[in-house]
């Protein structure tokens, strides 16, 4: 199904994701995580328009696993801050939920994923109720 003006939705799409990325990637070496997911909460409220888009979030979301994979970006917290900026300009409020768990080593691993109206989106749930919980963007 073709949605209105396709090209340019996808145009906007990849400029506000390789913006979205660049941002959040230059947040993360210059700041503390603290003051970078300020930062990410502050653009995100400023982009979040008003109404959902009618493209699916899962259609956007695929187009960002295409983007994302030929960047080679393998960090969890940076594709799922990029996604919380993106998703704002199409009308997604999407969370930011960061969590730990230890490994079958007992090595501690950290994991983020997104959440769209208290649900998890885009993972198995069955693999994000092993981490608990830490902070939420």
């Amino acid at each position: 199904m073709q949605f209105p003006n396709d090209l340019l939705i996808k145009i906007k799409f990849v400029i506000i994701s390789l913006s979205s990325i660049c941002i959040i990637k230059i947040l993360l070496k210059i700041m503390s995580l603290e003051s970078a997911i300020t930062k990410v909460r502050k653009i995100s409220t400023i982009l979040l328009t008003s109404s959902e888009s009618e493209i699916p979030k899962e259609r956007i979301h695929g187009w960002y696993l295409k983007l994302s994979s030929s960047l080679k970006i393998n960090s969890c917290l940076t594709n799922t801050l990029s996604q919380k900026i993106i998703f704002s300009n199409f009308g997604f409020n999407f969370l930011v939920i960061c969590g730990v768990k230890f490994d079958e080593k007992f090595n501690l691993k950290g994991h983020a994923w997104l959440s769209y109206k208290d649900q998890i989106i885009f993972e198995k749930n069955e693999d994000i109720k092993k981490y608990t919980e830490s902070f939420r963007v």
